[in-house]
């Protein structure tokens, strides 16, 4: 059984939908340097950086030092693109259990913050 194989498919494309409404919407405030100034797309590699550092304080705090090392571990040298890594076809990817978890806890965070059937944010200008 190939790596990619063991992840969940449709958490993952749920993923990838995911990712993409984040980045079509600026969520973050103005002052925000993944923004640059607001009103413009979201950065991939700075979502990523900014779900993954979530995590790792979430994994840090639990004491899960195994998906906290996983997570640092991704920070510090993001080689591979997010989605094959996490899908497990990269690579450098994470032991299967491992991954599956990531992607469930991503996911979490993701449809949170952006949930599915919440189209791009209409852009607004104050004239003031």
């Amino acid at each position: 059984m190939s790596a990619a194989a063991d992840i969940d498919t449709d958490a993952l494309r749920r993923l990838a939908a995911g990712l993409r409404r984040m980045q079509a919407r600026p969520l973050h405030g103005l002052g925000c340097s993944c923004c640059g100034g607001g009103l413009v797309r979201l950065r991939a590699a700075t979502i990523e950086a900014d779900l993954l550092g979530l995590l790792a304080l979430r994994y840090g705090e639990a004491a899960d030092s195994v998906l906290h090392g996983l997570v640092e571990e991704r920070l510090a040298a993001p080689h591979q693109p997010f989605l094959a890594w996490i899908g497990g076809t990269a690579a450098c990817a994470p032991p299967a259990p491992l991954r599956r978890r990531l992607l469930h806890d991503l996911l979490g965070a993701v449809e949170n913050a952006c949930p599915p059937g919440d189209g791009p944010a209409p852009q607004r200008f104050s004239a003031g």
